[in-house]
């Protein structure tokens, strides 16, 4: 069930005016008696806790038992990635608290949102790989006092609490609530980063709801007329490229709605890639699974098979989806790519597959 409370995400190229952006959709929720909060991803938050926990207790004691030496709770707050996951988890929290109507978050630059939404489906595979039975089913040394009471528990116990957020996580970022919406300027270079954005979001399993062409020139502001054709040519090319995604200007007196639009959108939606918009076909002896990709990412993308894992790749950012049962008995034989994204192409392997006295394949 899709959350009632909005996710607007904003991210941009550099010195588009993101946090800008951000203010003015708080602004104009608020004049709509909505009540939103804002979140700057980008800002190093404390610890919170439940980090600190998973971090600097769990894997610190069993770091402890193979003989390291304490890392304090300090340390593992400065790492980045665990700023980020503080940040996740309190818009999580704003989610839930049931205080507001939408949460604006602020995710920076694109590369840094990149590693925002993808940070807990990544964290999740790294626990998966680590996490071995042997590793799984350690006790950390006994507690040394009551305060450390939860020493007692295996690290696969504390470890599958971190694993069942990490999840929600991934869940929310990818619900039908929640919208990624790119800021750029309207110049070339602009532009050609915030098509590969949408591209790239949308392969994250996002919906890109708009593209907002920011400080856009006006002749009565007083700019060259040439200056303002350039300008009114680059952000055309992005409403013909902007995938589904709703595109409108911004300039000096920043519009951070299209005209006569709520705040809350969303505005469009581009074809994003999760499990339930993959789709297989069988045809002869051979199946086809359709993998939806939009943009640069439908003509760029490289898609590959890890275990029981159908891997994407685009732009230095990766998407990793269970294959369907029927695909988990076959091989990847080659990928095409069509006008909806990619289509891998699998073949029964008859070495996974349990054959009957005729020899045929049951």
């Amino acid at each position: 069930m899709s959350s009632p409370v909005r996710l607007l995400l904003l991210s941009g190229t550099g010195g588009a005016g993101t946090t800008t952006l951000c203010a003015a959709t708080h602004a104009a929720l608020l004049d709509e008696g909505l009540r939103s909060v804002v979140i700057d991803a980008t800002a190093h938050v404390p610890t919170d806790p439940r980090v600190r926990r998973w971090a600097g207790v769990t894997l610190g004691r069993l770091a402890a038992d193979i003989g390291a030496d304490p890392v304090h709770p300090e340390t593992w707050g400065s790492l980045a990635t665990a700023s980020q996951l503080s940040t996740l988890l309190r818009i999580s929290d704003e989610m839930r608290s049931g205080a507001v109507d939408a949460v604006v978050v602020d995710c920076g630059p694109i590369g840094s949102a990149r590693q925002l939404v993808g940070l807990p489906s990544t964290l999740t595979r790294i626990l998966d790989s680590a996490l071995t039975p042997r590793v799984a089913m350690h006790r950390p040394a006994a507690p040394e006092s009551s305060d450390d009471a939860a020493a007692s528990t295996t690290l696969f116990e504390d470890l599958e609490v971190l694993r069942a957020e990490l999840a929600d996580l991934a869940t929310m970022l990818v619900d039908p609530a929640a919208s990624m919406r790119i800021v750029t300027t309207p110049d070339e270079y602009g532009v050609d980063r915030a098509l590969r954005a949408v591209a790239l979001f949308s392969m994250l399993g996002l919906s890109v709801d708009a593209v907002i062409a920011n400080r856009c020139a006006r002749k009565s502001d007083g700019w060259p007329k040439d200056v303002v054709l350039d300008q009114d040519r680059q952000v055309a090319r992005l409403e013909s490229h902007a995938c589904g995604a709703w595109v409108w200007r911004s300039t000096s007196r920043i519009r951070a709605v299209p005209k006569d639009r709520s705040a809350m959108g969303p505005f469009g939606s581009t074809l994003h890639l999760t499990q339930a918009t993959t789709s297989v076909r069988a045809h002869d002896e051979e199946y086809a699974l359709d993998v939806p990709l939009v943009g640069a990412a439908a003509e760029e993308a490289v898609v590959g098979r890890l275990d029981d894992d159908l891997v994407v790749e685009f732009d230095g950012a990766y998407r990793w989806l269970p294959l369907p049962p029927v695909l988990r008995r076959c091989r990847a034989s080659h990928a095409t790519r069509t006008d909806a994204g990619l289509r891998v192409s699998f073949v029964p392997d008859v070495s996974l597959w349990r054959r009957d006295p005729s020899g045929s394949a049951a």
